[in-house]
């Protein structure tokens, strides 16, 4: 069964949180910037990039291994945080994404959020935007061991659906939450800039540009 003919079986839809429902992506650059200012470095976007996924934890040890910071882990990781904490109220819902949401509640369609961000700073956004409502559950940063492109965030998520992988649609926009639920074995919508196909080979593999083309999807399948 390919990936168009499942639509009409989806019963709940998995949202990445930065860069998918949220638009953190340019917060949570300068969060990165500032960090590393703290530390004399100068950060690049290239590097940023490759960190969304990944936890604090991951996101940290890398940044201390590459840069030799003398700065401990659990210093460096309260710092960052403590950062992410200060500007992440400027964060706004990405373009289409609250009607999305409303729109997949009006089909009937439960909602999780898959996030590598902290439980804590993931509750305090949904309910600043009105989200909060909407979400039946959540995977968090600190709810796994390990973070994307590791599968463990969708397949713990599958887990508290307590659905069937095949009725389940994820969304993800970056290469390294893609490879985390496709290897879970979910149908994804990938929403980013890059062109998947030339890492992905997957049926399970949709793309859209728009949370309105995703809409469209989904309604046709519950006609």
């Amino acid at each position: 069964m390919n990936a168009l003919s499942k639509r009409d079986s989806i019963s709940t839809v998995l949202i990445d949180l930065d860069g998918t429902l949220a638009d953190s992506l340019p917060i949570m650059l300068e969060v990165y910037y500032q960090f590393l200012k703290r530390h004399g470095i100068k950060g690049n976007r290239s590097e940023f990039n490759s960190l969304n996924g990944p936890n604090l934890d991951t996101i940290i040890q890398n940044l201390t291994n590459k840069y030799n910071l003398t700065q401990t882990l659990k210093a460096s990781s309260t710092l960052y945080n403590s950062l992410i904490f200060e500007n992440y109220h400027k964060v706004r819902p990405t373009k289409g994404s609250k009607n999305f949401i409303l729109d997949c509640k009006s089909l009937g369609l439960e909602i999780g959020i898959v996030t590598s961000n902290q439980k804590s700073i993931v509750l305090d956004w949904l309910d600043s935007v009105y989200l909060k409502q909407y979400i039946s559950f959540l995977v968090c940063g600190d709810d796994v061991t390990f973070s994307k492109p590791h599968p463990e965030p969708y397949l713990t998520a599958i887990h508290k659906a307590k659905r069937e992988s095949s009725s389940i649609l994820a969304i993800e926009d970056s290469l390294l939450g893609l490879n985390s639920s496709l290897s879970a074995g979910l149908t994804t919508f990938y929403i980013g800039r890059d062109d998947p196909k030339l890492i992905f080979d997957s049926k399970n593999l949709l793309i859209a540009k728009k949370f309105s083309e995703i809409s469209k999807y989904l309604r046709i399948g519950k006609k």
